[in-house]
């Protein structure tokens, strides 16, 4: 991830703009958030190619730079060395993000696959199902139904539920491992 400082300047960013921000003038911080957007989308652009990501990042990091002004001392650095090095820290840990959300995700989308292609031999046998449906309880079955029988999201199925998002992963993972379980108990019985 290189960066060239010299593309796109940061000239208005002046200490008294600064130092207005930091006191929380809503005119002064519209301004430097304006004056800012294009270098933070350049280089945010320059580091993922994906303008919706990059819009996201920019984002963030506005939001960022605004509350880490405050810190910024003119005696030991300028400005423009100062943001280049924030933006540059937060685009790096937004990368990592992305990519440790992508590894759960891919993982999670494997497992689920995987039973989704058992869950054929299951839909082909409602008492099975009945079985199933009282070894993990009505509510985790009604998740996974929704899961992976009509391939909610879990934004999707948060929603309707009236339960935060991370409940409901939660929940379909923990029914996941009831269902796995319950194979292998099928499995050792026959």
């Amino acid at each position: 991830m290189g960066f060239k400082k010299n593309k796109i300047e940061m000239k208005n960013i002046t200490e008294k703009i600064i130092t207005k921000v930091i006191s929380g003038d809503v005119s002064a911080i519209e301004f430097f958030v304006y004056e800012m957007n294009p270098v933070v989308y350049y280089m945010t652009y320059k580091s993922f190619y994906d303008a919706y990501t990059a819009e996201d990042c920019a984002q963030e990091i506005l939001v960022r730079l605004v509350k880490k002004l405050s810190t910024y001392d003119s005696r030991k650095s300028n400005f423009n060395t100062w943001a280049y090095t924030l933006i540059k820290h937060t685009i790096m840990n937004y990368s990592d993000k992305i990519n440790r959300s992508k590894e759960i995700t891919e993982a999670n989308e494997e497992y689920i696959m995987g039973l989704a292609e058992d869950r054929t031999n299951y839909l082909n046998c409602s008492d099975e199902l009945t079985k199933l449906e009282s070894y993990i309880g009505e509510d985790d079955y009604r998740l996974l139904y929704f899961r992976l029988g009509l391939n909610y999201k879990y934004k999707e199925i948060a929603k309707l539920f009236d339960l935060p998002e991370t409940t409901v992963k939660r929940k379909i993972n923990e029914a996941l491992k009831k269902v796995k379980k319950y194979k292998e108990r099928g499995k050792n019985e026959k």
